[in-house]
């Protein structure tokens, strides 16, 4: 009996991974797609960073949110500052079908502060609030200056998304 247990639990605990790696696997391949129509240049992740998929924990349901970061350089620029990092706002349906409900949240007004084009590190998330890494500019070279922790609050519902600059906190030269 216990090794039946064990044997189902094992099952069912390979069964929930296998999910949710089809789960970032489709959030993948569809934020891939989408930036590959709207920016050139693009890779998923920020600088010297491997990608990362955020799940965001949610009481949105049937529908999970992800978020991914991407650099490249959206509208195909080609210009000096042109190539930044974005972060894409993803929905995955019931059906496991994912959406981008948004390619870059960093270009809300409410966000605006943040110099897109240093962006780098993993974005963390706890608590609804995500905290992302980036630096000032020295002019005119597009050399990073003054680094610094920003802390964006999040709130997700069926009818908005929000996320509003709370706190931008400085870690020094790098």
């Amino acid at each position: 009996m216990k090794r039946m247990a064990f044997l189902l639990f094992t099952f069912l605990s390979l069964q929930v991974v296998a999910e949710e790696n089809l789960m970032t696997t489709n959030v993948e391949k569809t934020v891939t797609a989408h930036i590959g129509s709207i920016a050139c240049g693009t890779s998923l992740g920020f600088l010297k960073t491997p990608k990362q998929i955020l799940h965001i924990p949610s009481d949105i349901k049937p529908r999970e949110m992800y978020l991914v970061p991407w650099q490249g350089d959206l509208g195909c620029y080609g210009g000096t500052g042109s190539y930044q990092g974005h972060i894409a706002l993803v929905m995955l349906l019931k059906n496991q079908r994912a959406i981008v409900i948004e390619s870059d949240i960093l270009q809300r007004e409410a966000l605006r502060e943040i110099n897109r084009e240093f962006l780098t590190g993993h974005i963390d998330l706890s608590n609804n609030q995500l905290r992302i890494k980036s630096a000032t500019a020295k002019i005119p070279a597009h050399i990073p200056a003054d680094w610094f922790h920003y802390y964006i609050d999040m709130s997700l519902t069926a009818d908005e998304h929000r996320f509003a600059l709370n706190k931008k906190q400085s870690v020094g030269n790098e």
